[in-house]
């Protein structure tokens, strides 16, 4: 398997937000996300009311507003705040998670609830697109001393706070790969969001203005030698999830007892090439059942027939949908 960051101690100056909002670095991230959402909201009623060619070019001057509030905010102190018991580290820039941990002060919580249930003592947890490290330190906590987490991050800004957030946590059994997944090694070219910083992504987009190159690696190759027992997998990265599972189908058959906790954003797959309903249905065949989430805390999951996946696909059309895939136990 191939070798890992250690996770350097915390050094740089942060700023605690949550609960207290009084103070300046606090107000002016506040100020600066509202400045952002304003901007959002100019962009879409350009895109919805302007008509020809003007389209396109209003639109990238608006993007470049958001850019530049963005790198604005990207100066200020990152943001403390403490949730699940964990200290968390975010970026001041990111206009969604940042919000929603400083309004609600949790990010997916039936999601977050559920992986904290599934993995055990002992096991072995897989973060594809850890981004600041969100689940990264929830599955180390999980998994204890005795299990491990790996994590594949290859934003350099993004590794920056999983970094800080791991050695803020003690998570010392949790292993950094500045790598990202595909279903081929070499290098690729990733497309970033300037203010949602959990955006980036392998496909191009008008919300996506910067660009990096990074390595790629499939997951079979890096786990080519490992023989322990994976229990769960996550993978978010924003349409290269049917890339990934290209690349992990040796892993999938070594290790059948590995979950799956994915993003599906049909959308973004059709983009990269993918048939949301075929990718499914092609894990029904293998012997997978799947399960979706859902705004409810005491269900927190509900089955997903394989009868009902063109309309499940076609209800969420834009949006975006997690799901949980397991083998289906033996009757």
């Amino acid at each position: 398997m191939q070798t890992s960051e250690q996770t350097p101690p915390v050094t740089a100056e942060s700023h605690l937000i949550a609960p207290h909002r009084s103070q300046r670095c606090g107000w002016l991230v506040v100020i600066g996300l509202i400045l952002n959402a304003l901007a959002g909201v100019v962009l879409l009623y350009a895109g919805v009311y302007v008509a020809g060619p003007w389209v396109r070019q209003v639109n990238a001057q608006l993007f470049e507003i958001r850019y530049r509030l963005a790198m604005i905010q990207s100066e200020l102190p990152p943001v403390q705040v403490s949730a699940l018991g964990h200290t968390f580290y975010v970026q001041p820039e990111d206009e969604v998670i940042t919000e929603t941990l400083l309004r609600t002060g949790v990010w997916e919580a039936n999601e977050s609830q559920e992986v904290r249930e599934i993995l055990r003592p002992g096991d072995t947890f897989i973060d594809v697109g850890a981004d600041f490290g969100w689940y990264t330190v929830i599955g180390a906590k999980a998994v204890g001393p005795t299990g491990r987490v790996i994590a594949f991050e290859p934003v350099p800004h993004n590794l920056e706070f999983l970094r800080r957030n791991l050695a803020a946590n003690g998570c010392e059994n949790a292993k950094i790969e500045p790598l990202a997944l595909s279903n081929k090694s070499g290098k690729i070219t990733l497309h970033l969001d300037s203010h949602n910083l959990g955006n980036h992504s392998m496909l191009e987009g008008e919300e996506r203005p910067g660009s990096i190159d990074a390595k790629a690696i499939t997951l079979d190759e890096y786990l080519r030698d490992y023989s322990g027992k994976i229990a769960l997998i996550k993978i978010d990265t924003q349409g290269a999830e049917g890339y990934i599972l290209d690349g992990m189908r040796e892993t999938l058959r070594k290790h059948p007892e590995m979950g799956i906790f994915m993003e599906l954003t049909p959308r973004w797959l059709r983009q990269a090439g993918y048939d949301p309903e075929a990718m499914l249905h092609k894990m029904y065949d293998q012997g997978y059942e799947i399960r979706y989430f859902v705004a409810d805390p005491e269900k927190r999951t509900v089955p997903l027939p394989e009868s009902q996946v063109s309309e499940f696909v076609k209800k969420i059309k834009k949006a975006d949908a997690n799901l949980l895939i397991r083998k289906r136990a033996e009757r």
